[in-house]
């Protein structure tokens, strides 16, 4: 591949990723180039594994991150979390609430923000029954498959 700057010509023989990283960082400093950009040589974003693993990793080390977090990421932790440990732990359940408590919250958070909410709508659960429903609602629509200010969406 190569490509002219206004005073010579410079061939690359490099990987696809980083050539394409040099040629957006050279046009946006106004270089003209000979040879376009195809999507073929853009870099494709990583595929998100929606295991039970990587949801349950996710919760504990991202619990201080106000990123996203797919449908699937918060349904698994939910029902990990919630249903089986509580049955487990019996009336160790306040203890385990306690220590869960920050990573629930910032969960839901990042949920709404796959979403396009505010994590402020959280404060719907504080109103009995139908503040639930509608937190439940929201918690269970689609991401957006844009990015939002929140960042870019896992696929």
């Amino acid at each position: 591949m190569s490509f002219v700057s206004k005073r010579f010509r410079i061939r690359l023989n490099l990987n696809p990723k980083l050539k394409y990283y040099i040629i957006n960082n050279v046009k946006q400093k106004g270089v003209k180039m000979t040879k376009k950009v195809t999507k073929k040589q853009a870099p494709k974003t990583p595929k998100y594994e929606n295991t039970l693993a990587n949801a349950l990793a996710g919760y504990w080390t991202n619990y201080v991150n106000w990123g996203r977090a797919t449908r699937s990421e918060y349904w698994w932790c939910f029902l990990f979390y919630n249903v089986i440990a509580n049955v487990i732990l019996g009336p160790l359940v306040g203890i385990w609430w306690l220590a869960t408590l920050i990573p629930d919250f910032t969960l839901a958070a990042r949920r709404l923000h796959d979403t396009g909410r505010s994590n402020w709508n959280i404060l719907w659960s504080l109103l009995p029954i139908i503040g639930w429903i509608i937190l439940i609602v929201y918690l269970c629509q689609a991401g957006e498959k844009k990015s939002n200010k929140w960042g870019t969406p896992r696929i």
